[in-house]
């Protein structure tokens, strides 16, 4: 028809605010979607208003071509005709025969509630599945946490009854150097695996201090950054001081970035400086020069030691 009336006229501007409009203008949304809308828009104005009731109910009945559609509106994620249903009853309802729809309308309508209904309840189930997700995850966190200080208490109990290892209990070789320091170091000093390839490459003379010096961290280091206090903190200096090495930042001011990833290692997913090291001898004879350079995990409650035992100055390749 080519003159709307003031009834045709209101049908069609509800349909195009709660419908076609949204798709029209939205600029995701696919051209044989956009060109289905006008099509049924050009169809609709050929009609009165009674028509234009019952196109819009036949619409939801669904014949084989408007099923297509509306799929395809769903799909894309666009409002249907099915959507807007109580609204589209109670604002046209007094126009005549619209009593008089059939049963299949009815049957529409149910289908459309039924249907959010299922998808309300997937939506909650997904929702409460996330929620008892970070639960768990906040427990397992909890109890690793808790067996990681469990641990600590255990190795301080044990350091406490036993003392630490005499001079003869270190090795002599680097060649079980791995399994010592599970064996004796636990989950106090971590090392890192780039630590095991300065390792590997050994030309220090006193092997037993290599060993020493990491027994010194977990013995004195840990429990003081655990722990603090002044009594810690002489305990960890006094031992330093007997085996004859000093602890030190590695690198002061803009320094730490002269050297590229030398003085960085990646652990728990993220970049970290080696920013302490302990330190004995300034010769660059690395028979006779000893460095283990490493950071303080707080996380971990752990140190982490990144290299040893040479000196590092120029970038590893």
């Amino acid at each position: 028809m080519t003159s709307l009336g003031s009834k045709e006229r209101e049908i069609i501007n509800f349909l195009h605010a709660h419908v076609f409009d949204r798709i029209l203008e939205s600029p995701d949304a696919s051209n044989d979607l956009k060109e289905g809308v006008h099509r049924t828009i050009i169809r609709l104005e050929e009609r009165d208003a009674v028509g234009m009731i019952h196109y819009y109910w036949s619409s939801i009945v669904g014949t084989d071509r408007a099923v297509t559609f509306a799929t395809r509106m769903r799909e894309e994620g666009f409002s249907r005709f099915e959507e807007v249903i109580d609204e589209f009853r109670g604002r046209f309802g007094p126009i005549p025969n619209f009593s008089s729809l059939p049963e299949e309308v009815e049957s529409a309508h149910r289908a459309l509630n039924e249907e959010k209904e299922i998808s309300d309840k997937l939506l909650q189930e997904a929702d409460d599945e996330r929620v008892l997700t970070a639960v768990e995850m906040d427990q397992l966190k909890a109890n690793s946490e808790y067996l990681r200080h469990r641990i600590k208490q255990l190795e301080e109990q044990s350091r406490l009854s036993n003392g630490i290892a005499s001079i003869a209990q270190y090795p002599s070789t680097l060649e079980n150097f791995e399994d010592w320091c599970t064996r004796y170091l636990g989950e106090s000093v971590h090392i890192h695996n780039r630590a095991f390839q300065g390792i590997k490459r050994s030309e220090f003379g006193d092997v037993a201090l290599i060993y020493k010096a990491l027994h010194m961290l977990r013995e004195y280091y840990v429990p003081m950054k655990i722990h603090g206090g002044p009594e810690r903190l002489h305990a960890f200096e006094q031992a330093c001081k007997e085996l004859g090495i000093t602890e030190e930042p590695t690198l002061s001011g803009p320094r730490s970035g002269e050297e590229g990833d030398t003085y960085f290692v990646r652990f728990s997913g993220r970049r970290v400086e080696l920013d302490r090291h302990l330190k004995k001898g300034n010769s660059r004879d690395q028979r006779f020069c000893l460095r283990v350079y490493f950071f303080w995990d707080d996380e971990g409650k752990q140190v982490v030691v990144g290299w040893l035992p040479s000196h590092l100055d120029t970038r590893i390749t």
